[in-house]
């Protein structure tokens, strides 16, 4: 990691302001779409602030239910299952059932790793909701309840890394190609432009993510010493 103000010019905090001004646009479309669009895909490298907007970003005391999706990931473990509950087989709700039921958000995070099972199911809850149903194993059809929608995310592309039939399902995809300016506020000014930088660097070996930074912050204040956090955290790099 950097060390702080040896590595970079100093800059005034109108000088960081500006620049962070300069670098929303992504941010505020975002802003501006999610909670009011069905599905939105937020895309670009890791560690940009993807993932908490997801989670946070509009949610105005809504529900939220989370998924990072895997290789390995079952449809069944977003879908529901049965299981034994207090000597008996009882059905229970996946999240993405329980989203449709409660009519809130879901989030999908890793969308390029879903399992092939996990992909097919996933075609019929991203499906226009206006005609989207499932019958379940426990023979119950379900319809999504008014509010439910859907924000996914992904490091990869999603023209070149999603199958076209799941490319399809998100008529609203977002590059977030910079750090969400709230994360960059949080670190002191003279880390701000660094960080900014930094973590927006399509090679992975010389990427430091938002929080790399954050750590590196932290570190440095208990530490009381830059030198000794960057190592600390960074290791060899």
């Amino acid at each position: 990691l950097p060390m702080g103000r040896k590595l970079g010019k100093k800059t005034t905090n109108n000088d960081n302001n500006k620049r962070i001004a300069h670098r929303i646009d992504c941010w505020d479309l975002t802003d501006s779409i999610l909670g009011k669009s069905d599905r939105i895909l937020l895309w670009g490298v890791s560690g940009t602030g993807k993932s908490w907007a997801a989670r946070r970003g509009n949610l105005n005391g809504g529900d939220v239910f989370s998924v990072s999706l895997t290789d390995d990931t079952p449809a069944a473990e977003l879908r529901g299952h049965y299981s034994l509950v207090d000597g008996s087989y009882k059905w229970l709700d996946g999240p993405c059932v329980t989203a449709w039921r409660k009519g809130c958000r879901l989030v999908l995070n890793e969308l390029e790793k879903a399992s092939g099972d996990a992909q097919t199911f996933l075609l019929g809850i991203f499906d226009y909701f206006e005609i989207a149903q499932q019958t379940l194993p426990n023979g119950e059809t379900i319809k999504p309840q008014t509010g439910f929608h859907v924000v996914a995310t992904m490091n990869g592309s999603p023209d070149n890394d999603l199958v076209p039939a799941l490319r399809d399902r998100f008529p609203v995809a977002i590059h977030i190609n910079e750090i969400a300016p709230a994360a960059l506020l949080q670190l002191p000014e003279y880390l701000r432009n660094l960080a900014s930088n930094a973590g927006i660097i399509n090679n992975d070996q010389r990427r430091i993510s938002i929080r790399s930074w954050n750590e590196f912050y932290r570190l440095s204040n208990i530490l009381k010493s830059e030198e000794i956090a960057a190592k600390r955290r960074s290791g060899e790099r």
